[in-house]
């Protein structure tokens, strides 16, 4: 999964075996092929090697998913949350109900 993120974020095409994890991850950045058919992997890397245009259309979207939806900044809300759901707040320390932008750590 991290070098899927890296690939798209560096614009690279991407051909994947079809596997939920990666159809969430790069959605249109993405060549699939059916899991562990190296046949199929090999065979749409060169059908994308002769493409160009297809490769600059898989990674722009990679790109643009990025920058967009996937960045560290869209992720910190959603952990700050989960990490709240199941830790338990420090004595005495307010518990905000949403992430607000910006991260104050006392220790």
């Amino acid at each position: 999964m991290i070098k899927m993120m890296e690939y798209m974020a560096l614009g690279k095409p991407i051909v994947a075996f079809d596997l939920p994890e990666h159809r969430f991850t790069a959605q249109q950045a993405a060549v699939y092929v059916p899991p562990n058919d190296e046949f199929a992997f090999a065979q749409a890397i060169s059908e994308l090697m002769g493409n160009p245009q297809r490769r600059e259309t898989l990674a722009e979207f990679g790109r643009r998913r990025i920058r967009t939806e996937l960045a560290w900044d869209f992720s910190i809300p959603h952990l700050l949350n989960a990490y709240r759901a199941v830790l338990p707040a420090p004595a005495g320390a307010p518990q905000p109900s949403s992430y607000a932008g910006e991260i104050n750590i006392q220790v």
